[in-house]
């Protein structure tokens, strides 16, 4: 009882005082435990022997102490003087015990519950998800977001933009030329293949359906759908999407996400190889539109998983603008709209199973869970007033973590204004292009706060955020 009694009293009261703590001294020195106030211990033990003892303490505090357990775990922890990651020791044993891997592989194949948590934390961490990335394709998320325009001067910006789609278009047909150029499939393989070497992953049948395709929709349809209006229009869409991001900084991104739209696929920059050749092969290519835009979504889709298309790859696809002149045809153009931008700071979510649910996190709101379902809801209100002395927009853009369809933006009284309910996309957008019931455009804001939400009938099926909201006037 004695001895129990001096343990129980070590453990409960054991403090450290540190004087002279140098970080370099843990390198070589073996953690050591430093009580008081009535008694000096000195353990010098080995990392293997100093784990056994945390490992005790932590196994033995839920059974002789399971009210303060975490307290007691908490005094022996702060009393090291060379501090141990207890991160890295799991992960040591991980690495080290086949018979503990194979555990938690186990545990993931067969535990649902297990599988949803693990998928849920990668779509939520950036860090976790770029990481992720940057495995599978070797591109970072900085050589994404690398500025390919940058300078808001009318003239110069407009050049650029131009000089982006005339150098696209070129490489696009080099490309089609090269691949039609081949006799026979096997000819023909080989070709793409040179050109895109990512495409050797996949099996031999996807390849030939996927240079078939190209022949089919493309070689003889692109360059007839490619007209002086067609650029033209891309040129002026591109340049008014310049204009309303920071320092007319258009990325890798902006211009993926903006041919993917036109063409009006579920692609993303996260896409994969075989996500590719899937919309290559059942992609609608049926217009000109398509064909054209098909053929820019599909050459940004493939330097993005392959890092190479035809020779073009993200260095060279970031300097395109590199010796671009200056143009005046801005001042044909169409004028841009006012659009500005608002994270969801100053906007609410409702909660209940059948309205949806949210959860703030910084500047963004995240979709919840519920658990009757195992379904994502969300619904959220604006702030009362957007912007100083705004009362009409014209246009409204929702923009999401991941692509969502499903999505309607109304009043705070629930009166519907639009939705959206097409190919999944990250950018949702609202206009009178899918008003729906007794909305109207444009939108009046004398008339309540806005509402966006996923229908009732339509939750997602994994965590997703809303992350902005955009306006035009």
């Amino acid at each position: 009882m004695e001895k129990l009694a001096y343990e129980n009293r070590f453990v409960r009261q054991l403090v450290q005082t540190l004087d002279d703590y140098s970080e370099a001294d843990c390198a070589d020195n073996p953690p050591q435990v430093i009580s008081g106030p009535d008694n000096l211990i000195i353990l010098r033990v080995s990392l293997e022997e100093w784990t056994r003892l945390v490992s005790s303490v932590f196994t033995g505090a839920d059974i002789c102490y399971p009210e303060i357990s975490d307290t007691v775990r908490w005094s022996l922890l702060r009393a090291v003087e060379c501090p141990v990651s207890l991160c890295d020791l799991i992960a040591e044993c991980i690495a080290t015990s086949p018979a503990v891997a194979q555990a938690i592989a186990d545990l993931i194949a067969e535990n649902e519950t297990v599988q949803n948590a693990l998928s849920n934390f990668v779509i939520n961490d950036e860090d976790i998800t770029n990481n992720i990335t940057n495995i599978v394709d070797g591109l970072t998320s900085a050589q994404l977001a690398g500025a390919i325009t940058s300078d808001c001067n009318n003239n110069v910006l407009a050049g650029q933009v131009i000089t982006i789609v005339q150098r696209m278009h070129d490489y696009n047909l080099d490309a089609l030329q090269i691949i039609e150029v081949g006799t026979n499939d096997e000819e023909r393989i080989a070709a793409i293949l040179e050109g895109i070497p990512v495409m050797g992953e996949l099996p031999f049948g996807d390849i030939l359906e996927a240079v078939q395709k190209l022949l089919e929709d493309f070689t003889e349809n692109y360059s007839a759908a490619v007209t002086e209006e067609w650029k033209t229009s891309v040129e002026e869409d591109l340049y008014c999407l310049a204009k309303q991001k920071p320092g007319c900084a258009l990325d890798y991104a902006d211009l993926f996400n903006y041919f993917q739209a036109r063409v009006g696929s579920n692609l993303t920059v996260e896409s994969l190889i075989e996500n590719v050749v899937t919309f290559l092969i059942n992609g609608d290519f049926s217009t000109d539109d398509l064909v054209a835009s098909g053929m820019f979504a599909l050459q940004l889709a493939f330097v993005r998983v392959g890092k190479e298309f035809f020779g073009l790859d993200l260095p060279k696809f970031t300097s395109l603008v590199r010796d671009a002149g200056t143009s005046t045809e801005w001042e044909e153009w169409d004028d841009c709209a006012e659009t500005d931008c608002i994270d969801m700071t100053d906007w609410s979510a409702l909660g209940g199973p059948t309205t949806g649910y949210g959860t703030k996190v910084g500047g963004t709101i995240a979709a919840d869970l519920f658990v009757g379902d195992g379904k994502y809801y969300l619904d959220v209100i604006g702030p009362t007033e957007i912007a100083p002395d705004l009362t009409f927009i014209t246009a409204g853009i929702a923009y999401f973590s991941r692509p969502v369809t499903g999505v309607q933006l109304g009043y705070a009284s629930g009166a519907a204004i639009s939705r959206y309910e097409g190919t999944p996309i990250n950018a949702v957008r609202f206009d009178a292009s899918n008003v729906f019931g007794s909305g109207s455009w444009p939108v009046d804001l004398t008339l309540g706060q806005l509402r966006i939400n996923f229908r009732p009938t339509e939750p997602q099926d994994s965590a997703v955020s809303i992350t902005q909201f955009c306006w035009e006037t």
